[in-house]
């Protein structure tokens, strides 16, 4: 967001509690996203690859977006940044969870001076179906590796729309980000009458399960829906 900068001063003019940012890293070889991001207090980075190849299998960034470029871009707002800096490793089966993957990873972020280190896992649906969560031990290992925290779960109540009738709410978040009928309702319980909440989750799920753009996915242990825009 081009005006990154700005809109954090405005939310710490205010209030007081910490701001915090979660990305992907690619834009930080730029001076002024760095200068923008660093007046964050917590900053989390996608960090899951350690060479070219391993970015272009993983992440999949526009062709001017190189690893070299990407680090060197994570050093430079490191020296900057006096925030604290977190760095999420997403696990992939059969990329990033062998010991030879993992410790150049580990050998990497040291460099970074972490606070802290995270193992997450394709929790929800990936956009490949051949992406799959690595085995228990692996992330064990990971975890054991990185000297990092495992954060491989599904938190609730973490959506947000601004569109004002509820099916055209959701409709707007599954097309960014598959929802769960349990992410659906903890929605609506922030922003219906308790009393006519059930009638409204009928709706929309009359309204999901009639629209042909919308995908009903079994993943794991869930069912989520998600909608694509063609």
């Amino acid at each position: 967001y081009s005006e990154l900068g700005y809109l954090i001063q405005r939310i710490k003019s205010i209030q007081e509690k910490p701001v915090a940012i979660i990305s992907n890293g690619s834009l930080l070889f730029e001076p002024q996203v760095r200068a923008d991001v660093a007046q964050a207090d917590v900053v989390m980075l996608n960090f899951d690859s350690w060479d070219q190849e391993s970015l272009r299998r993983i992440n999949r960034p526009l062709s001017m977006l190189t690893f070299k470029k990407r680090m060197e871009g994570y050093r430079l707002f490191r020296e900057i940044f006096t925030g604290l800096l977190y760095l999420e490793v997403m696990l992939v089966k059969g990329l990033n969870d062998s010991d030879a993957a993992l410790k150049a990873i580990a050998g990497l972020a040291r460099d970074l001076r972490p606070d802290k280190i995270f193992v997450n896992t394709p929790v929800r649906p990936p956009a490949e179906e051949w992406v799959q969560v690595p085995d228990e031990d692996k992330i064990a290992r990971a975890k054991e590796i990185l000297s990092a925290n495992r954060i491989d779960y599904l938190p609730e109540g973490e959506f947000v729309s601004l569109e004002d009738d509820p099916i055209r709410a959701v409709l707007d978040i599954i097309s960014r980000h598959p929802m769960r009928i349990e992410d659906i309702r903890t929605l609506l319980l922030r922003r219906e009458n308790s009393q006519d909440l059930e009638d409204t989750l009928g709706e929309i799920k009359q309204a999901l399960e009639s629209d042909s753009s919308v995908t009903e996915i079994k993943y794991g242990e869930s069912v989520f829906y998600r909608r694509s825009i063609t």
